[in-house]
């Protein structure tokens, strides 16, 4: 038994759920122990008990041989074999005296459970024992089995109460004789936990007990000091990492933007003398260009190949220097004149320009350690940078020599560049204006690419500059150890053959637009249409030019400003804009001129180096008429100008059109005025409108509404042939016209004889109601309106029969819906045009329960049935689920 508790606290153990607390284990392994223990105890406690039981029975069955108790049923002697030799009977009176015949011989001292039977017969549970007397000798007495049950249970009982009450003890004692040592720190320690769970880890757990959960509070609070240290330490990296994240972004972002500006202008650097080159040799190719213009042509393809070919070799250096693939070949070079000889190749621009170019040094000669081919991509890209940002003044550079190290200056008396934009030139991509409406070109690599030059040389190239007022680029690098051994040795000129064809790149980029452009082009020849071409290419726009000039009057702006002044001041019939211009870029003017009223119509076209899609959708969401990308066929430009030129011209023909139309329109409108005059003398308005009606009109006096809207009672009345199309779609037009105006005719007869107001034939379909002008009341008019639709029915029998003597092959037949309720009827419309009609729901009901009636059946709403139900024979048709109405209505079918 005690081995199956132990099983069953280990099955405890094993199978309770982890979330179930200690102290609740602890009960449970207390609570499963004791029982464990309590039957062996109750087993000893029993045994112990019915030994003394049975020690008092036999003490009694001595007194019952010399005094005969009460309780005992029998008592018999033996002999010496054995056998009873006599009985003594108890005088009990529940057993009546009952002698007991025969008693089995014991064969035992202890206890024992049998059956006897009285002298009555009756079946009696005892105990019987034997017993040794001094007067008879060996004797057996039986005694009730009731009398030892009692005593049996009476322990049992008191057993029972003392399980009851020691379990008790347990569940209610423990968790007070434990609450100091094991519940309040458990519960402290689950709120520390709990806590620490909800982020809380400035919790503690206070505990002054020493012992395992003393040690457990210990290490709990070490840890979540340590997690409170982690976290500190982990935020403090995490805040770090976000901000070198965001940094890392914004650069990335910038970066991105950067490059993005980078593709877009390097597209139109590579695009625009592209077309400069493949549009002219395709018009030459074509014959189309001749004579002295030839040599023009070649000179600008030459000039922009060279800008091409200078563009990609920039473009080659700076992905040889990105991937650290470019290796210096140092010369020992007389810098002085190799700088000369750089800056006599720009004597022609800076005239052409109105610039004075200097030369300054205090050196003779300077000799230095340097790779020819780099060096001359440092300085030419310093010049360029020079030339561009410089309209007037000079251009000075310097050469020094200080400390074993050599300094070139650059000075220019140009635009200057912003405090802090100052560092962020010398970055790749990076221009300082970087709008499309920027006033100078470039791709936002030359500096970027002179600077790590300069550092390849191991040099430095620096700036400084005031706004407005001028700029000065600084290059610095050491001229060679071995330059200090010997200044004689030989020099390498090797260098001075290439530097006029290198050059020739930089040179085609620096030449400016024309400075005072004509802006209009044959100016006598005023048949021809007016073309506005705005672009800041002079190269582009002097080809351009040469494409339209004869075939149109052109007027030429160098950016989007001038052309906008000079769209203003001719009108043209198409404006040409290149999209990349300085000062104002060709979307800013494409949205100037089409806030322009006296030019929003004016087509537009523009002309840009952006090829991709969202550019395109760009130009033209923003009001272009056409966009035409780079490098683009002479032809197709030429074409869709006139494809333009023509749209222009069928406009202005519509609106000639128009203007006529509108002029035509006010004649008839006279002429219609005098024929209604002449209808209205004529009484001819009665075959257009009711006769109520036209009195009323024409009781009014002239230009007041003659007849205001009202709400009143109507009854009305709708029908349709059945299937009207279906049987007439093979006849002609003029067959079914006639075969209308004899229905229409008839109907109409019928109408005016019963006093209805035909408001309008729809096809097929009449619209008639009652009641609007001097209604003889609800009920009359309703009345009227069914004496009005039997007699159509009628007559319509007598018209098909006719119909089809006449050869028409299939018989038509009306449905007929009547309504009454309240309608708007009056004028509707404008001042310009009125008619006068009814509406309302209770109109398209009664068009509803047309559609729901028989062929050559009428059925009427309910509330036309309680008005004529009195005269007419009626029957119910049931609920009609109307079209475009949420509940149902009761119909009813006249039978006629």
């Amino acid at each position: 038994m005690i081995l199956i508790y132990l099983g069953l606290i280990l099955i405890y153990l094993n199978h309770t759920r982890e979330s179930t607390t200690l102290v609740t284990k602890i009960i449970g392994i207390t609570v499963i122990s004791f029982l464990a223990f309590y039957p062996l105890l109750s087993t000893l406690i029993m045994r112990t008990h019915e030994a003394a039981f049975f020690r008092q029975l036999q003490m009694l069955v001595h007194d019952a041989v010399r005094s005969k108790p009460a309780a005992l049923l029998y008592l018999a002697r033996t002999n010496a074999e054995g056998q009873p030799s006599g009985f003594l009977y108890t005088s009990e009176p529940w057993l009546e005296r009952a002698v007991i015949r025969s008693s089995p011989r014991q064969e035992k001292d202890a206890p024992t459970f049998r059956e006897l039977t009285d002298a009555e017969g009756r079946r009696v549970h005892t105990v019987s024992l034997r017993a040794e007397s001094a007067d008879f000798g060996p004797v057996e007495a039986a005694f009730p089995y009731l009398l030892y049950r009692q005593h049996q249970h009476e322990m049992a009982a008191l057993l029972l109460l003392i399980f009851v009450a020691t379990l008790t003890g347990i569940l209610f004692f423990f968790p007070l004789f434990f609450r100091g040592s094991i519940l309040i720190p458990l519960r402290k320690l689950m709120v520390g936990v709990q806590a620490v769970n909800q982020g809380d880890l400035s919790t503690r757990v206070e505990l002054n007990v020493q012992d395992e959960l003393g040690l457990l509070a210990g290490s709990f609070n070490t840890m979540v000091e340590s997690i409170r240290e982690a976290q500190g330490t982990l935020e403090e990296r995490v805040i770090s990492r976000t901000a070198e994240l965001k940094t890392a972004l914004d650069k990335l972002q910038e970066m991105d933007e950067l490059k993005t500006n980078f593709f877009a202008n390097i597209s139109h650097e590579l695009r625009t003398p592209l077309t400069l080159i493949l549009s002219p040799l395709e018009s030459l190719l074509s014959g189309e260009i001749q004579g002295p213009a030839i040599d023009a042509e070649l000179q600008s393809m030459h000039r922009n190949s060279q800008k091409l070919l200078n563009l990609i070799n920039n473009l080659f250096d700076f992905s040889r220097l990105e991937a650290g693939r470019m290796d210096l070949q140092l010369q020992r070079v007389d810098l002085l004149r190799f700088t000369r000889e750089l800056l006599s190749a720009f004597d022609s621009a800076a005239r052409q320009a109105g610039l004075e170019l200097k030369l300054q040094s205090d050196q003779r000669e300077l000799l230095a350690l340097i790779d020819p081919p780099r060096m001359e991509k440092v300085i030419l890209n310093l010049l360029s940078n020079a030339f561009k940002f410089t309209k007037q003044g000079s251009i000075t550079v310097h050469l020094s020599v200080a400390e074993d190290e050599c300094q070139l200056q650059v000075t220019d008396t140009g635009t200057g560049i912003p405090a802090d934009s100052l560092e962020s030139i010398f970055e790749r991509f990076s221009q300082v204006d970087g709008s499309a409406s920027r006033r100078y070109e470039g791709t936002g690599i030359g500096l970027a690419l002179a600077r790590e030059l300069a550092q390849l040389h191991g040099g430095t190239l620096t700036a400084t500059s005031i706004l407005n007022e001028g700029s000065t680029f600084t290059l610095r690098f050491p001229i060679g150890i071995e330059m200090a051994e010997s200044q004689a040795e030989g020099q390498n000129d090797e260098w001075a053959e290439q530097l006029k064809y290198s050059s020739a790149g930089i040179l085609a980029e620096l030449v400016r637009p024309d400075q005072n452009p004509e802006y209009e082009t044959d100016a006598g020849h005023t048949d021809r249409r007016v073309v506005l071409l705005v672009e800041d290419t002079a190269d582009m726009r002097r080809f351009i030019a040469s494409l339209l000039e004869r075939e149109y009057r052109l007027i030429v702006a160098r950016n989007g400003r001038e052309g906008l002044e000079a769209a203003l001041e001719h009108r043209p019939d198409l404006i040409l804009s290149d999209v990349m211009m300085p000062e104002m870029n060709g979307y800013e003017l494409l949205c100037a001129i089409r806030q322009t009223e006296t030019l929003r119509a004016t087509p537009v076209i523009l002309i840009t180096a952006k090829a991709d899609l969202a550019m395109k959708i760009e130009g033209l969401e923003r009001g272009a008429d056409d966009y035409i990308v780079k490098p683009f066929n002479s032809r197709e430009l030429v074409s869709r100008i006139r494809s333009q030129l023509r749209m222009v011209a069928l406009q202005k023909e519509v609106r000639i059109m128009r203007d006529k139309l509108l002029e035509i329109n006010s004649s008839l409108t006279s002429q219609m005025q005098l024929q209604i005059s002449d209808l209205i003398k004529n009484e001819k308005l009665h075959s257009y409108l009711p006769e109520q009606l036209v009195a009323r009109i024409l009781s009014k006096e002239k230009g007041t509404n003659a007849v205001q809207w009202e709400r009143k009672k109507l009854t009305i009345f709708f029908s349709d042939i059945v299937d009207f199309t279906r049987i007439t779609e093979d006849q002609e037009p003029e067959e079914l016209a006639q075969l209308l105006n004899s229905y229409l005719s008839e109907m109409t007869v019928i109408a005016r004889q019963y006093g209805g107001i035909i408001d309008k034939f729809i096809g097929d379909a009449i619209l008639i109601h009652f009641g609007a002008f001097d209604s003889a009341g609800t009920a009359d008019d309703a009345r009227q309106c069914t004496r009005m639709a039997i007699a159509m029915q009628q007559r319509m029998q007598e018209l098909d029969r006719v119909w089809q003597d006449q050869g028409f092959a299939e018989g038509l037949r009306i449905r007929c819906g009547i309504n009454t309720g309240f309608a708007a009827c009056g004028n509707f419309g404008s001042t310009e045009r009125m008619d006068y009609t009814i509406i309302g729901s209770q109109v398209n009901l009664a068009s509803r329960i047309q559609t729901a009636a028989d062929p050559g059946g009428i059925l009427m709403a309910h509330s036309t049935r309680s008005l004529v139900k009195d005269e007419f024979h009626l029957e119910d048709a049931g609920m009609l689920q109307a079209k475009g109405f949420y509940k149902e209505h009761p119909v009813y079918r006249v039978l006629f």
